[in-house]
């Protein structure tokens, strides 16, 4: 499963949790690892956070 895909499913709110139990091939370790690979990946990188409203 693609790293973006992870993030997409925790970012709209499922808990690792509950996406290891909708997606049982993968392991809460998997998904710990697909967080540190992208924090890796965004860390030279600036992003400023916005808020709405």
């Amino acid at each position: 499963m693609p790293v973006a895909s992870i993030l997409g499913y925790l970012a709209s709110g499922m808990t690792i949790e509950e996406f290891v139990s909708e997606f049982n091939w993968v392991t809460r370790e998997d998904v710990l690892e697909a967080m540190a690979f992208a924090s890796v990946m965004m860390q030279d990188n600036f992003m400023p956070i916005t808020t709405s409203g």
